[in-house]
């Protein structure tokens, strides 16, 4: 809710707390600066890159796990493709409720 953060901000930050919310809507911000074949002429401004994905964490907390467990047919949401695109030494997904199906389908992409 306070706007942009310089990727250096948060480089400095022991804690980062990040809603499901922020993360989707950040995953439009990945992919910068491309060219789009759909429009009649090129953009003449560039969209800032999402400075989540600037810093190289040492530890991503997913609390709620089960909001970025793929649905049946495989397909992952915004929020799941924007979690593995986070640069992190380390992932832990946490939740409070019952494994549905296997812990190997848990792990799975």
């Amino acid at each position: 809710k306070e706007g942009y953060k310089h990727p250096e901000y948060l480089a400095t930050r022991h804690i980062v707390i990040c809603s499901f919310e922020t993360l989707a809507n950040e995953v439009h911000f990945v992919e910068t600066n491309r060219k789009s074949e759909s429009l009649r002429r090129p953009c003449k401004y560039l969209i800032t890159p999402t400075p989540l994905l600037a810093v190289e964490w040492w530890r991503i907390c997913v609390d709620e796990a089960q909001v970025i467990e793929g649905n049946s047919l495989g397909q992952s949401n915004t929020v799941t493709e924007m979690c593995w695109k986070l640069n992190a030494v380390n992932r832990w997904c946490v939740t409070g409720t019952p494994i549905t199906n296997t812990v190997q389908s848990e792990f799975q992409r």
